[in-house]
Formats: structure tokens, sequence, C-alpha cells
């Protein structure tokens, strides 16, 4: 960090105690890149980006009363509303209480419809009555209703969040349909593209060196302050991605969830990151991130390697970011609305109410393509590979959350409650060695 980039940080907070600091999203940002603006250094002071969607590599840390001191030695197991939580790593013994760790990707069985971690961090951040159960080393089972706030210790940590650029996938040479966490049917040749990603709003698309991102820095998560402990697992230098942390006393369970894909359950998660424009180097980063300008792989949904590649503005330039809902053009027989009540990821379809509930709808657009009528409308584009039009049928990410999080993030920021502050350490992507022949 040099001394200009510690210096770009107090001026711009010394403007933001003034009043007359610029603060933007980056989907305002890009806005007037489009039409024709010419940015200089010091005509805007921070941008705010955010990305939303399914993040895999999320997980949540309790510590949470179970009985009296003494009633038990340890936990052997546990469970949180069926969910099956790691105890640990504190064995907190005879002390009554237990430290646990739930993944987002866990489920809690063969119920229907699935319940998994990501679920569960949302009822709790809602303030919803949960059920532990823990069995002790002993043989002794114990059982305890509680909310969030009836605990004194609860963090989301990401292993992996906000990859600078995921990938798009398909089926293409299988003859088999492949189930996969990144669709909600078993994956056809016909059955179109996944895309994952959402573009320019993204934080390190933004900041592709990790100029400004880095150990230490202010991340929010799910809309609460959290802090960027350093890189992610698979990352790697040309494709970074973030290790998070946060307490989840304060998130916002619109921005959580869980996901029931066609290979299990999933969690959604939120990353808003404000990139401080301290010199001409983070100006032009934040200017050339332009969804058109970035590469988006596509690959094969059996082996993952990419052999073909888009760019977001095939995800997100034309086609639209939110979904269209007529009731009135719903069959008379309810079949529409059954279908996609089935289909629906994230169950946001209301059958008896003929509704879709916004606070949950991640405009995926699987109702979009698994119904056959205008009651259920949003384009998602299509994509030429090798020379073949493929229509995008699912999307992970939602861009519309994202491009609320960068309002909410630019506002927290004007308003005094987020400081911009500089980032503590340098982030190093470090690379595994290579597997044995």
């Amino acid at each position: 960090m040099t001394n200009d980039h510690t210096n770009g940080i107090s001026r711009i907070n010394e403007r933001l105690k003034r009043g007359d600091a610029v603060v933007m999203t980056a989907q305002e940002f890009k806005s007037h890149v489009r039409s024709g603006h010419k940015f200089q250094v010091g005509d805007v002071d921070v941008v705010t980006t955010a990305t939303h969607g399914i993040m895999s590599g999320t997980a949540a840390s309790f510590s949470i009363p179970v009985a009296p001191p003494g009633s038990f030695e340890r936990a052997a197991a546990a469970w949180i509303n069926g969910v099956p939580a790691q105890p640990g790593p504190a064995p907190n013994e005879r002390l009554g209480s237990v430290d646990l760790m739930v993944y987002g990707t866990t489920a809690n069985g063969d119920t229907a419809p699935p319940y998994g971690g990501g679920h569960l961090f949302r009822d709790l951040v809602e303030r919803q009555e949960c059920t532990i159960e823990v069995l002790s080393t002993c043989g002794k089972r114990l059982k305890r209703r509680f909310t969030l706030d009836d605990l004194g210790f609860a963090r989301i940590y990401s292993m992996r969040n906000a990859f600078k650029s995921y990938m798009a996938f398909g089926n293409f040479r299988s003859t088999t349909a492949l189930k996969s966490i990144f669709s909600v049917w078993p994956m056809t040749a016909t059955s179109g593209l996944t895309v994952i990603g959402s573009g320019e709003m993204n934080p390190i698309q933004n900041d592709p060196n990790l100029n400004a991102i880095g150990i230490g820095s202010l991340a929010m998560i799910n809309n609460a302050p959290g802090v960027v402990i350093g890189s992610g697992t698979l990352a790697y230098s040309n494709r970074p991605n973030l290790s998070l942390a946060a307490d989840m006393f304060d998130m916002d369970p619109y921005f959580m969830g869980g996901v029931c894909t066609s290979e299990g359950v999933e969690v959604l998660n939120a990353v808003s990151i404000p990139i401080p424009i301290v010199d001409d180097a983070a100006l032009q980063s934040v200017i050339g991130a332009l969804d058109e300008n970035l590469v988006l792989p596509v690959a094969d949904v059996s082996d993952r390697q990419p052999f073909d590649e888009m760019t977001y503005g095939n995800v997100w330039q034309g086609p639209d970011h939110d979904l269209t809902f007529d009731p009135s053009k719903l069959d008379t027989e309810g079949k529409d609305i059954a279908r996609a009540a089935a289909i629906c990821p994230v169950n946001a379809v209301d059958v008896q109410a003929k509704e879709i509930d916004r606070t949950r709808c991640i405009r995926c657009g699987a109702c979009t393509v698994e119904i056959d009528s205008d009651a259920f409308s949003m384009n998602m584009g299509t994509v030429d590979i090798g020379g073949k039009e493929h229509p995008i049928t699912f999307r992970t990410s939602d861009r519309f959350r994202a491009m609320e999080l960068a309002e909410s993030l630019k506002s927290k920021i004007l308003s005094g409650d987020v400081p911009i502050r500089e980032k503590l350490l340098d982030i190093t992507c470090r690379q595994p060695s290579p597997l044995a022949d």
C-alpha cells in the first residue's frame, strides 16, 4: 500500500464527513460510461459493487446453550432443525453449551421440500424459533428451542465467495442427463445453459488486481458489516475469489435462503464492497469492467473444463433483469401455478394466492422455461456456441438484488454508517501442487 493510496482514503473520508463526496453504484457509474462520459480522477470518490446468488462455500458457526452446566460431558453429534451440525472445534467440556459448524449445503435428510443449511440461516436471521438436538458422548439426548437472539455468537464464514468470473455450463457431450448444483433439472443436450455471476456489478471484476480489496477490507455480507479474511478456496491469480466473515445478528434475510437444485440443497449469499477511486488505476479498472468486456468461460458440466467463452454482455445486456408475472394469464385449472411452484428452487410461488413472493424469488428463470405460458416471462437471451444458438435457461446469480445491495451500501456510506477504510494486507492466491501421475 502506497502513501498515495493511504492519503487517497483519508481524502475520501474527509469529503464524506463534509458531505461533498460523490458515491455511485457500479450500475450508475457504468451507465454514465456507456453514455460517453469521460471520468477523471476526482469526479467520483467511491463506487459500490455487489454480487448475489448461490455461493456454495458458505457456512455458519454457532455457540448454543443447551442445558445447565454439568448436564453432559460433550456433544458427539448435533442437529439444528434436522440439519446436521459438526460439534467443535472447542469441546466445551461439561459447560452445557455446544460450539457448532453448519454447512450451507448440508440437507436435513429426505424431507419434501428439501431443507438445508441455507434455509436454516435465513430462518434464524428472521428470528424464527429453531430446535437444536444434541447427542452427548455418554448417549444422552438433549433438545432445546431457541432463536438467534438467545445466542451470543453466530457468524457466517465463507470459504469462497464473489468469484471474479465463474462459468456457464451445459451438457454438450453426454447422452445421459446429469444432475448438477447448477440446474433445477438434470441437464441434457437440449436443456440450455446455466450462467453464474453478476458481471460488471461484481466486486473483483471492478478491482481485478485486488489493489483496493485485501485482508481487512470491509465487506457487507447479506447487508451486514463483515471483513475480508483473504483468498478463498480454488482462488487463482487470474480468477480470484474471497473468503469472508460477518456476524449474523444484523443480516437481512431478504438476501439469504436455501436453493433446491437437481443435485441437492444450495445456499444464497450476498457480498457488497466499496471500491475507493484513489488513483487513475482504480478509475480505469472500474471503467473497463463492462459486461461486454468481461469473459465468461463456457464448460461442459461433466468435467467443468472450459472449451469456449462468451461475455457477461450475453447475460445482462439485453436480457431482462427481472421476472414479469401476470396472474390474469394463468390457466383456469391451476396447472400453470402448480408447475411453477413445483419447479421453483426457492419456494417463492404461492399456489393458493396465485402470487410470487418477491422477498424469495431470485429471478433464476426456471418458471419461465418450465411453463409454456405468458403468465411467467423473462428474456434470458441466447448464446452462439460452436455455430449453434443455445438458450440461457437458468441463472444462479440475481443481478437485480446485486443492484439493490450496491444502492444500500451507497446509502450507508453517505449516511456515515459505513466508513471507507484501507486494507491491512494484500491478498495472495496460493496455487496447489499438481497431482502426481
